[in-house]
């Protein structure tokens, strides 16, 4: 075979390969005909992740506390605090990037594969004449080398171009060349027939992404409702103290107003006991509101991020208004329509 028949030939296995490179698992049609409910009929399986839900958000702005050590916060602010600083949060993103980098490797299996050999050898012997029992010495060289490319089909075929070339030289013979190219073409007639079973692995891939990205959406809403639901505690924690004030303020009168009626002889000393009494109680209660707001504070702080969680004697001063008008719910239907198709765990 002539050296130009040869290029000819691995031309032409190369561009076929190549034609058949176009046949990516991602163009071809995943389990057809297999029953899907219907939210996954809608579902788009070439799923990129979501600007929003990437990792890495804008720097930080710079936290201004003022001189008197008192933070004035709002709910809006406490829960994008928690949006951009929180550890967790930051960890969950790299869940679905994590997962997507098994669906490539899935999807690498389809991808054309270039191969090469380079050989070269170097031979000196001494052989014996068998006719005339005389000794010769013997010199060789040999090299050769190959190169092709395969690609294996989501239909199942497996497809392999290639060209060898050898060339052998001897002082004990003329020199010698053999270049080879061939095609081969093996279809799966059974087992791994058929795009459905072949891509059972980028199929299972992308449902992983897919369940990631909900998981972190899901992780999301449930980090702002409980960011808002602690600074909702802590407000409360707050008024509660100012009652317990009050309350143990109007205990002391009491008292007082009794201590006097004693001292004049109006009331019996042992109503003393009982005043006194009730005083300790709302001094404990007080006590115990004070402990819950503290520890509703820290709370606070961690879920807003480390930048705050490690000033634990940052003051908090809550600017936002929890009374509220209720508006009357008319469009329930739509409401649990618009749920079953956003929430998170459910999709």
């Amino acid at each position: 075979m002539s050296f130009q028949n040869t290029i000819l030939l691995f031309a032409g296995a190369a561009l076929l390969a190549a034609a058949a490179g176009c046949a990516q698992p991602d163009r071809m049609p995943v389990f057809e005909g297999y029953p899907r409910s219907a939210s996954l009929q809608e579902e788009t399986f070439e799923l990129p992740i979501p600007d929003e839900l990437q990792p890495g958000l804008p720097a930080d702005p710079v936290l201004d506390i003022p001189a008197d050590g008192v933070l004035n916060l709002s709910v809006e602010e406490a829960i994008l605090w928690a949006l951009r600083q929180n550890r967790d949060l930051r960890v969950q993103q790299y869940n679905p990037l994590i997962a997507g980098t098994f669906e490539q490797i899935e999807r690498g299996r389809f991808d054309p594969e270039l191969f090469g050999r380079i050989e070269y050898n170097e031979e000196q012997a001494t052989e014996t004449a068998r006719s005339t029992g005389t000794q010769f010495n013997v010199e060789a060289t040999a090299a050769g080398g190959g190169a092709g490319i395969r690609q294996l089909l989501p239909t199942g075929t497996d497809i392999e171009a290639g060209i060898e070339q050898e060339r052998s030289v001897s002082n004990r013979a003329p020199e010698q060349q053999e270049a080879r190219a061939g095609l081969t073409v093996t279809q799966a007639l059974l087992r791994g027939f058929g795009p459905t079973v072949n891509l059972v692995g980028v199929r299972q891939a992308q449902l992983k992404t897919m369940a990631n990205i909900y998981e972190l959406r899901g992780f999301t809403e449930a980090l702002l409702a409980e960011a808002e639901t602690a600074y909702w505690y802590y407000v409360l924690a707050a008024r509660e103290i100012a009652i317990f004030e009050q309350s143990l303020n109007i205990a002391r009168q009491q008292r007082d107003e009794i201590q006097q009626r004693i001292e004049v002889g109006i009331m019996p000393s042992i109503e003393a006991a009982a005043a006194r009494a009730e005083v300790a109680r709302r001094e404990q209660l007080l006590i115990n509101a004070r402990s819950l707001l503290r520890e509703r504070h820290l709370r606070l702080l961690r879920l807003m991020g480390p930048r705050f969680a490690n000033d634990p004697e940052l003051r908090i001063k809550a600017v936002s208004a929890p009374d509220i008008t209720a508006e009357p719910i008319e469009d329930l239907d739509e409401r649990l329509q618009l749920a079953l198709l956003s929430r998170a765990d459910l999709r």
